[in-house]
């Protein structure tokens, strides 16, 4: 009888076990879909071309941190970094910098493999470099989750340890 007591514990502390380890991975399944590294452009410092990392934070959340070039002759660049609420494949950023005189709008729409941002119609303050834009259609080129990022001042930052300003 105590055999049968004990292994019928057993078998309810590893059944609870299991189901807390499926809560955690049902935990950020939610945006894990959109992680990974999306570019456009070749990477040639002479053309226009851009990096986002997606990481998933929560269930809903992703923090990101965007980077473009414009490229020859003046090389302008811009980069954003941030949280964003993901609902039904989509999501917008918006943020008021005291240096500009408009908010920096950001709208995010993941299909498969493609991330298309799009900044608002309207005066966009998000404090990018002259003639640098970021509208586009980034393809993913990895799922798996970034760790960091490296700014243009070389720079690395962890996800990990993002704090919001």
């Amino acid at each position: 009888m105590k055999k049968a007591i004990i292994i019928s514990i057993a078998v309810a502390l590893i059944t609870c076990a299991c189901g807390q380890a499926t809560k955690q991975q049902v935990k950020n399944n939610g945006t894990r879909q959109y992680a990974g590294t999306y570019t456009f452009g070749d990477k040639d410092p002479e053309t226009r071309n851009g990096i986002v990392y997606m990481y998933p934070e929560t269930d809903n959340t992703l923090l990101f941190y965007l980077f473009v070039i414009r490229g020859a002759p003046s090389y302008n660049s811009g980069s954003i970094y941030g949280r964003i609420t993901i609902h039904d494949g989509k999501a917008a950023f918006k943020k008021r910098f005291e240096y500009e005189e408009a908010d920096c709008v950001l709208r995010f729409e993941f299909n498969e493999n493609t991330l298309t941002v799009t900044e608002d119609e309207n005066d966009c303050g998000c404090g990018f470099g002259h003639g640098v834009y970021v509208h586009d259609t980034f393809q993913r080129i990895t799922p798996e989750i970034p760790q960091y990022y490296t700014t243009i001042e070389d720079e690395k930052v962890y996800f990990s340890e993002w704090q919001e300003e």
